[in-house]
C-alpha cells in the first residue's frame, strides 16, 4: 500500500510540475515573447484573441481583405506585424524594394517552408461549351450549384423560361483544368469533363475541396499544425480534427500509388520511342528525353512523382478558380463583356478569312482587350492570397522608403532571423492603392489600355505578384494565361 501512495503522490507532483510548465511556456509565449520580439516595434492591428491572436480576422476574411486594409491604414510604409497563434508575431511586406530582396534577388536564402498547347486548350473549351449548351438545350438544371435545396425549390416556383438553368460553374471548369493540365503536363487524360473519373483525379478533387465555407481562426490554427505534423510526424496528423488534413492524408497512398504507375508508364513510352523530336510533346515526355541524353543531373523516380503532383495543385485548382471568377466578373460587367466579344469575334472573322480554323497562339495573345480583362482579373482575384516564406539566416530586409515605428523611431529595414516565417501579401500588393489608384478596389480592364498602365514593379507578369516574382516564381503561369484566353 505503502508503494501505490508513493507512486500516486510521485505522479499527482509530476503532472502538476508539467502543468507549471506548460502553463509557464504559454504565459511566456502570450504574454512576454511579443514584447521581446525583433518584429515588436512594426505597425500593425490590435490582437482580438490571446490564443488566436489576428487570425479570427484572416480566417473570416475574403481573400485576404483583413491583409489589404491593414495595409492601407498601417502599411503604407510596406510592412504589417499581426499576431498568430498563441501570440506568435507575423510580418507581412507589400513594399517593392522588400519584396524584390525576398523573391528575386535574395530568393534562395528565403524558400517556401518546407511542407504547342493552344489548339489542346481550344478542343476542351469547345467540350465544355458543348456540353454547357446541350444542358441548357435539354434544361437540366445543376441541383448542386444551389445553397440549399429551398434555394433549389424557390428557383422552380420562380422561373418562367424553360431556355434559363443554372450551373455549378466552378465544378465544370475544376473538370476542364484537371483534363488540360492532365493532358499538357504528363500526358495523362483524366476524362473529367466526360464525368468518368479515376483514383488519382478523386484523390485530387476530393483533397482540394474539402476546405471550411466559413473558416474559423481554430481552423486556420490546426491546419497550420497538421501541416507541420504532416511533414514532420504523418502519423499524429492523423489525429488532428480538421477535415482538410484528414482529406490529405487519406488522399497521400492513393496520390503516391497512381503517380508511380504514371511515372513507369512515362518512362516506359519515352524509352520506346527514343529520345529524339518525335513522340510525347508534354511537359514530362520532354523532361524525360532531356534526361536520357546525358544531362548533368538525374531525375528520381520520386523526384518524377514529384513533379505530376506539383503540376496538378500549381496548375489545376488556381487555374479553375481564376476562370471562375473572371466568368464571374464578365457576367457582372455586361459592358465589358460586350467589347470582349466583339473584340473576339472580329479576331475570329479575320482568320476565317485567312484560311484559318482559328485563332492562332500569337493573335490571341495579341487582342488588347482580352489581355486587359485577364490582367484585371488575376489582379483583383488571385487565386492565391498569399504565400509564405521562411528566413534561413539572420538578415535586415531593406524598405524604399523609411517607416515610423511604434516607438517613435525610424525604420530603415525590417530585421528577421533564421526560422521566421513572413507573410507575401499578394492581395494587399495587388490592390495597392499607390499603384493601382483609389479604385483599385474595383474591376476596370481599361486601366491596363492607358497611357501610363499600372505596374506594381515586382512580379513577373504585368507587375503583379500573382504569379510571383524572380526564380521562385510560377513556372507555368505563361500556360496558365493561355487557358485563360482560349
Amino acid at each position: 500500500m505503502g508503494i501505490l501512495q508513493e507512486a500516486l503522490h510521485y505522479a499527482v507532483r509530476l503532472a502538476i510540475t508539467t502543468s507549471l510548465v506548460i502553463g509557464g511556456y504559454l504565459a511566456y509565449r502570450v504574454f512576454i515573447a511579443p514584447h521581446l520580439s525583433h518584429f515588436r516595434d512594426l505597425p500593425g492591428p490590435s490582437f482580438s484573441s490571446y490564443v488566436f491572436g489576428n487570425l479570427g480576422a484572416v480566417a473570416t476574411s475574403n481573400s485576404q481583405s483583413a491583409q489589404r486594409e491593414w495595409s492601407q491604414k498601417y502599411g503604407r510604409g510596406g510592412v504589417v506585424k499581426y499576431r498568430g497563434f498563441l501570440g506568435r508575431p507575423r510580418v507581412f511586406f507589400t513594399d517593392p524594394a522588400s519584396l524584390t530582396y525576398m523573391l528575386v534577388t535574395h530568393s534562395y536564402s528565403f524558400p517556401k517552408p518546407p511542407e504547342a498547347l493552344t489548339p489542346l486548350i481550344f478542343e476542351k473549351a469547345y467540350q465544355l461549351r458543348d456540353i454547357w449548351t446541350e444542358l441548357v438545350a435539354t434544361d437540366q438544371v445543376d441541383t448542386g450549384a444551389f445553397k440549399s435545396k429551398a434555394k433549389l425549390q424557390e428557383f422552380k416556383d420562380t422561373r418562367t423560361d424553360q431556355g434559363e438553368i443554372v450551373l455549378d460553374v466552378m465544378k465544370w471548369v475544376n473538370r476542364l483544368a484537371l483534363d488540360l493540365i492532365g493532358l499538357a503536363g504528363f500526358g495523362y487524360n483524366f476524362e473529367a469533363l466526360e464525368k468518368k473519373g479515376n483514383l488519382l483525379g478523386d484523390a485530387f478533387c476530393s483533397m482540394l475541396s474539402c476546405a471550411p465555407k466559413k473558416p474559423t481562426a481554430f481552423d486556420v490554427a490546426s491546419l497550420e499544425l497538421g501541416a507541420k505534423l504532416l511533414y514532420h510526424l504523418p502519423t499524429l496528423a492523423t489525429w488532428i480534427p480538421h477535415e482538410r488534413i484528414q482529406a490529405l492524408t487519406r488522399a497521400f497512398p492513393i496520390i503516391d500509388s497512381e503517380t508511380r504507375k504514371i511515372v513507369a508508364a512515362k518512362k516506359l513510352e519515352v524509352a520506346e520511342e527514343g529520345s529524339g523530336a518525335s513522340g510525347g510533346k508534354d511537359l514530362m515526355a520532354i523532361l524525360l528525353k532531356a534526361n536520357t541524353k546525358g544531362g548533368k543531373v538525374e531525375i528520381s523516380d520520386a523526384d518524377l512523382q514529384g513533379q505530376v503532383t506539383t503540376t496538378i495543385v500549381a496548375g489545376h485548382e488556381t487555374t479553375a478558380t481564376s476562370l471562375t471568377w473572371t466568368l464571374y466578373r464578365l457576367a457582372r460587367c455586361h459592358d465589358v463583356q460586350t467589347k470582349l466579344r466583339t473584340e473576339i469575334r472580329e479576331a475570329r472573322r479575320t482568320a476565317k478569312e485567312a484560311g484559318q480554323d482559328e485563332i492562332s497562339h500569337n493573335e490571341l495573345h495579341a487582342l488588347p482587350y482580352l489581355d486587359a480583362v485577364v490582367r484585371e482579373s488575376l489582379r483583383i482575384e488571385s487565386p492565391i492570397p498569399y504565400t509564405l516564406r521562411m528566413v534561413t539566416a539572420d538578415d535586415i530586409i531593406p524598405l524604399s522608403t523609411p517607416i515610423r515605428g511604434r516607438s517613435g523611431n525610424m525604420i530603415s529595414g525590417v530585421p528577421v532571423k533564421a526560422g521566421d516565417r513572413i507573410d507575401i501579401s499578394i492581395s494587399a500588393v495587388n490592390f495597392n492603392k499607390d499603384v493601382f489608384g483609389e479604385d483599385a478596389d474595383q474591376f476596370r480592364p481599361e486601366r491596363w489600355l492607358e497611357a501610363k498602365s499600372p505596374n506594381a514593379g515586382v512580379g513577373v507578369y504585368s507587375g503583379l505578384m500573382t504569379f510571383l516574382a524572380g526564380p521562385r516564381s510560377c513556372i507555368g503561369y505563361t500556360f496558365t494565361i493561355s487557358e485563360l484566353k482560349a
